[in-house]
């Protein structure tokens, strides 16, 4: 029984595939049809699905079925896509997802090329960061950029339907496949059904039907303060919001350990467990955003408070 079916010829094949990929991560049966290329393809099985997805017309290097309830149980059995040759199913309602990212092992569904090290991205996940930990429910973000994480500390996520709060700011995506684009993938699992927190797409492309579904997006094509996400939908981000020298009063902080949230190596721990920052800060201004004391605060502004 398929439950959605996605054609290239509507959204673009990229796009389909995007939607079909968060489709089945929700559990969901879906049909995909257009021409996918072979890289999107091993993408999507690097990661795997949870649901099942038949992809049509047969990409070579997949098992082919005309049947398609023996390529939805091959698909669902082996967490794999599969090529679907038969004629196209009507799209029947099946159940309602109880899909819960927590559910899932740390990073299963990342896949980053584009990580970036020029610490341009540290403000808009401080801001991130610091939006989600005033939820009580479980967010999902998707994300088409990323930080790079240290894989010998990985989150200690726990397979439990509550939300567990991620130990850096790399830890705040939980799904990026790239070249497939997060919005795509954020439209396919609010489609989906998922209903356990938002759903957040960090975007580099022009597509809003995430945030038109009820989802949030990050335009990273737009100025705007990503600060402002759960106020405002859908926002833009621009570093230079956040850009500065700053200074870190001793006197103020209270050795919390937020700012180190970052992974920044331009900041290191001081005497005494004050933060100290070197010669190689950028001033970005993502430690500031993550002091909640105001003990990291940008020189000029009038007062010592901190940025949001």
């Amino acid at each position: 029984m398929i439950e959605f079916v996605v054609k290239g010829e509507e959204f673009g094949d990229l796009a389909a595939l995007g939607i079909s990929y968060g489709l089945s991560i929700t559990f969901r049966r879906v049909l995909a049809v257009g021409d996918f290329e072979r890289e999107w393809i091993y993408a999507v099985m690097e990661t795997g699905v949870w649901g099942a997805m038949l992809l049509s017309p047969c990409p070579d290097g997949l098992p082919c079925f005309r049947d398609p309830e023996r390529a939805v149980e091959f698909s669902e059995s082996r967490q794999t896509p599969v090529g679907y040759s038969g004629e196209e199913p009507a799209a029947v309602p099946y159940r309602i997802s109880t899909f819960n990212k927590n559910y899932l092992k740390p990073r299963r569904w990342i896949r980053c090329r584009d990580i970036s090290s020029d610490k341009s991205y540290l403000p808009l996940f401080a801001c991130i960061y610091n939006l989600l930990k005033l939820r009580d429910d479980v967010p999902i973000v998707v994300s088409d950029v990323c930080l790079g994480f240290n894989e010998a500390e990985r989150p200690d996520f726990q397979a439990l339907p509550t939300y567990i709060q991620p130990r850096a700011l790399a830890d705040v995506v939980d799904v990026s496949v790239q070249p497939i684009p997060a919005s795509a993938i954020a439209r396919g699992i609010l489609l989906g059904g998922y209903k356990a927190g938002p759903v957040v797409a960090i975007s580099k492309g022009a597509d809003h039907a995430a945030a038109e579904l009820g989802g949030y997006l990050v335009d990273l094509n737009a100025p705007g303060d990503p600060c402002e996400l759960f106020a405002r939908g859908t926002v833009g981000y621009s570093p230079s919001l956040f850009s500065g020298r700053y200074l870190v009063d001793p006197d103020l902080c209270d050795r919390c350990g937020d700012c180190f949230i970052t992974n920044c190596d331009a900041l290191k721990q001081g005497e005494r467990g004050v933060p100290e920052l070197l010669s190689s800060c950028v001033g970005c201004g993502a430690c500031a955003l993550m002091c909640t004391r105001g003990a990291i605060w940008r020189e000029g502004d009038l007062f010592k408070v901190f940025l949001r």
